[in-house]
């Protein structure tokens, strides 16, 4: 109780953070949903720059035997033996990186254990069974609090995440998964650009409306709810009669799309109470149900696509947007890169999920982030340990000639206006309140409640009224909220 009731109340911090100034994959390795207000004015400068961490100096000689680290995830494989830099700075930390690999006897190798599916169904298995073939694990922030209660993560002493050791530390990841008085989880993923939404230029073009509309109402502070609407009512066009547009306004999946409008307004699923430590029910509250009703009424009018009209798989809105039958897609910023960029003909946009009601006129666009955990299994040793954050140090420091800016040159290629990048996610990394962790992405077997009990029913092709979604998901909920408490009590 004690252990966990530390992570929860850690866990509250963050939500509190939320609520407090909300008066208002799957990831690839950025996290959907996922999940808005504008750039600052003209006349209001953007935030400062976080300072960059200081530059660690190389540390006294030391020889890891040869020892090979081996990061598990699902979509990347990666090494200095096969490592391709594209820019001089890459260059830079890759000849840093075997510079250090040779220096102290190590390696460090990034495998594609599995896919996303494969990692989350599977880790416990290999945790279980001792499999020590991968050092470290890159896991879901869901995924990590099934295993961290039940004991399956190794401790790893505060002296890692020193400030002034030149890497610089998620703390809210090592506050999350603190247990005794050590963290049982690092990352060094702080730039964390939220959920926003793609649109198709062309298609803005033919609806009459400027290819430019979004960058527009987002730097005039007007990019909300009632304004994406009317551009998808604008968009909507159905050719041949049946009710079934043509070009859909919105086309994008689901489940990310719900969470970004619930975070736009300032709504969640839960929270913790932070006298007992508790998860209390959060969906019976005006803000959570103005945003099923918002989402609701979209798919009443056939303005956002999904599976059911077309009779297809989960993924079938993908290639609706990157066809061009598609105008807007809310999604996460990898998908230029991973996806638009080498697929999509059209020249396309990316801002902000639109405001809420209970967000509009504050200056912040609020969406659901939370970066992949590292963890280290149990049964490596407290030298293995050593031995291992030692070189994932190395690995991850700051480099002298570091800008902390590099990441925009990094992904321009990916989009087709320098303003989706300029703009807005120079906001989104200028402005970390913007970012919120909610409670729910740490419940232990969190599974598929939340699909049977409101995301998929958001979606029904009947029966989806909100007032009926949000009361039927009551008792469902409070029962798996009582589950979830009981077990860590």
């Amino acid at each position: 109780m004690k252990k966990l009731c530390t992570l929860m109340f850690l866990a509250m911090l963050l939500v509190f953070a939320f609520t407090a100034c909300t008066s208002d994959g799957n990831g690839n390795g950025g996290t959907a949903a996922e999940p808005a207000n504008t750039p600052p004015a003209d006349n209001a400068p953007p935030a400062e720059t976080p300072p960059v961490a200081p530059v660690a100096q190389d540390p006294p000689s030391r020889d890891l035997g040869g020892r090979v680290i081996t990061i598990g995830t699902w979509w990347v494989e990666e090494c200095t033996a096969t490592a391709d830099p594209q820019s001089a700075p890459d260059r830079a930390r890759w000849n840093d990186r075997r510079a250090m690999e040779e220096r102290y006897n190590f390696t460090i190798r990034y495998v594609r254990w599995s896919d996303w599916e494969g990692v989350r169904d599977n880790i416990q298995g290999e945790l279980l069974a001792g499999n020590d073939d991968v050092t470290i694990w890159t896991v879901e922030a869901g995924w990590f609090a099934t295993h961290h209660g039940a004991g399956l993560f190794a401790p790893i002493p505060l002296h890692h995440f020193r400030d002034d050791d030149g890497v610089t530390w998620n703390r809210s990841v090592l506050d999350v998964s603190m247990r005794d008085g050590s963290p049982h989880a690092f990352s060094t993923d702080v730039n964390q650009f939220a959920g926003g939404v793609y649109w198709n230029m062309r298609l803005f073009e033919e609806a009459g409306l400027p290819r430019d509309l979004p960058f527009q109402l987002q730097a005039e502070g007007n990019w909300n709810w009632d304004t994406f609407t009317d551009i998808a009512r604008r968009i909507w066009r159905d050719v041949d009669g049946t009710g079934v547009p043509a070009i859909w306004p919105i086309a994008g999946f689901a489940n990310d799309f719900l969470a970004l409008a619930l975070a736009s307004n300032g709504a969640n699923y839960a929270i913790v109470d932070p006298a007992t430590g508790r998860f209390v029910n959060n969906t019976n509250t005006p803000e959570f149900l103005e945003a099923i009703t918002w989402v609701t009424s979209l798919r009443a009018e056939m303005l956002a696509f999904h599976e059911y009209d077309v009779g297809g798989e989960w993924d079938a809105h993908r290639q609706i947007f990157m066809d061009g039958l598609g105008a807007m897609q809310p999604a996460g910023n990898y998908v230029a890169g991973g996806r638009l960029r080498d697929n999509m003909t059209d020249d396309y946009g990316f801002v902000a999920f639109p405001q809420g009601p209970r967000t509009m006129g504050t200056d912040r666009h609020y969406a659901w982030v939370t970066p992949n955990f590292n963890v280290i299994p149990h049964f490596f040793s407290q030298d293995d340990i050593d031995d291992i954050m030692f070189a994932f140090s190395l690995w991850n420091r700051e480099l002298e000639d570091d800008d902390p800016d590099d990441w925009i040159f990094a992904n321009l290629p990916n989009h087709r206006d320098s303003r989706s990048v300029e703009e807005t996610m120079l906001y989104f990394t200028r402005n970390a309140d913007n970012h919120v962790m909610p409670a729910h992405f740490l419940m232990p077997g969190l599974g598929n409640v939340l699909n049977n009990n409101f995301n998929w029913r958001v979606w029904s092709p009947e029966g989806n009224e909100a007032s009926v979604i949000v009361e039927e998901g009551q008792q469902p909920w409070n029962a798996f909220l009582d589950r979830v408490n009981e077990m860590l009590n």
